[in-house]
């Protein structure tokens, strides 16, 4: 069970460090890289309160208005960048808003379950997955690109 623990507070911490460095490098390009004057709080008012994905998306775009876009290749990179964030996003909120039970039904314990029920036009979906822990290191291991990519 700690090792359950350990690799989904790995996860969530790797996460919001890449929302804080995204949340920086908007403030550095906003700001002209003269953080911490009035403009700079401004702006870090405007950022306050942002979930991950308008936060992704605004980092992308003032990505664009940069004179590095015109580096194909760390275009390319930032692409990638956000294209992967993106399926990381969804699996954060996939098992930070679902239920957590330890082990799966079958009494195995390198496993857990998270379920995400949903009501939808057709009724009820369970939306419950297995969830390997190896899985969620080497998610972690992916994700530490990503962190190490935005630093």
């Amino acid at each position: 069970m700690e090792k359950c623990y350990n690799e989904y507070g790995k996860f969530i911490i790797h996460f919001e460090n890449i929302c804080f460095k995204m949340n920086h490098c908007i403030r550095r390009i906003c700001a002209n890289g003269k953080l911490f004057d009035v403009e700079d709080k401004r702006i870090e008012i405007l950022l306050q309160g942002l979930t991950a994905q308008p936060i992704l998306t605004k980092f992308k775009s003032l990505f664009l208005t940069t004179e590095h876009s015109n580096d194909s290749e760390l275009s390319k990179l930032v692409d990638t960048f956000h294209t992967n964030f993106l399926k990381v996003i969804e699996y954060r909120n996939f098992i930070a808003h679902g239920t957590f039970f330890y082990g799966d039904p079958y009494g195995n314990i390198d496993k857990f379950q998270i379920r995400n029920p949903k009501l939808n036009k057709k009724g009820f979906y369970d939306n419950t997955n297995i969830i390997d822990i190896k899985s969620l290191e080497n998610l972690n291991r992916e994700v530490m690109k990503l962190e190490n990519f935005i630093n």
